[in-house]
């Protein structure tokens, strides 16, 4: 009976009521949608990062910029990216930026800690905007959509017993120098003399050696150690204290020798700020690498950084 009664009711209802709510549910979003058009337009989202490098245990601050070009206020914007940090997992970042009036840039810092030497990328996925009534949504323009950032190794002391002053006459072994021909002088050896240019000139020539101002550095964990994320920042803290460490006590120049997937890298360093320069380029892989070809792995005049910390001079530990 109650059920009769009410569809009654019903048919008595003219339904100028329900046509104007369902009219207000249809049009009112067609509205948004039509005003989230220009606003997804005007809206660009940026990402930079504040500073290109970053020492190991600091943290990485990235900026996300979103501009509103727009005189409509935004109601909400959603951004998506992963940040692939050195020596760490994949991390899915999503961001919701609300109230953005007209005209109007907001920036929001992200940070990251640098845990393992390396490069790190934040990928900016995607960038939406969302209508008044949160139901649509539209792409946001995107603008440098990924930053990179390099985490480098940090410094500490090294006692100066580790430097010999031996050490600073190392030289590369005559295999690296230019042979050129001058006088005898008073105490070189007979052996010396180049008999058949001397002939020609009735004066005594000598074949000499001018003996190249680096020292060798070999690095040996620099293939190995890559996938390991503790060990390798112990081996490039070790490797850039004891790179800094010789250029600062007067070493003229340090020849460093390490093996990529291409073979044999080498590369000449002369002052501590270009150790930085290195081992950025090293961890970013970018640039051409100079490869060393002919030349012994491990030769007795040289330094060697071992894959576990220890320093060699010839076949010598001086530092573990």
């Amino acid at each position: 009976m109650a059920v009769v009664t009410g569809f009654y009711f019903v048919m008595l209802y003219d339904f100028r009521g329900l046509r104007f709510l369902a009219a207000c549910l249809i049009c009112i979003p067609l509205l948004y949608l039509v005003l989230l058009i220009p606003q997804a337009r005007g809206c660009t989202v940026s990402l930079e990062a504040e500073a290109d490098t970053v020492v190991r245990e600091g943290l990485i601050a990235l900026t996300l910029t979103v501009e509103n070009r727009g005189f409509l206020p935004v109601s909400r914007i959603w951004i998506r990216g992963v940040w692939k940090g050195p020596g760490e997992e994949e991390q899915k970042i999503q961001r919701w930026l609300c109230g953005i009036r007209g005209r109007h840039v907001t920036r929001v810092c992200l940070e990251f800690p640098a845990l393992h030497c390396g490069r790190g990328e934040f990928i900016l996925t995607k960038a939406g905007v969302c209508d008044y009534s949160g139901i649509f949504a539209l792409p946001a323009r995107e603008r440098g959509g990924n930053a990179e950032v390099c985490v480098l190794p940090r410094l500490f002391s090294i006692p100066r017993q580790v430097l010999d002053p031996a050490a600073l006459r190392i030289r590369n072994g005559e295999r690296d120098g230019d042979v050129f021909v001058r006088d005898f002088h008073p105490g070189d050896s007979i052996h010396r003399v180049y008999w058949k240019l001397s002939t020609k000139t009735d004066q005594l020539q000598v074949r000499d050696r001018e003996e190249s101002a680096s020292v060798m550095f070999y690095l040996d964990g620099v293939g190995k150690l890559r996938t390991r994320p503790k060990l390798w920042d112990d081996f490039l803290d070790r490797a850039c204290s004891l790179m800094c460490f010789f250029l600062e006590e007067g070493v003229p120049g340090l020849q460093i020798v390490w093996q990529e997937e291409q073979g044999e890298a080498c590369r000449e360093i002369q002052e501590p700020e270009e150790v930085w320069t290195w081992v950025y380029a090293l961890l970013m892989q970018k640039g051409e690498i100079p490869l060393r070809e002919g030349q012994d792995v491990f030769p007795a005049s040289g330094f060697c950084l071992r894959e576990d910390g220890r320093l060699f001079l010839g076949e010598q530990c001086v530092y573990e």
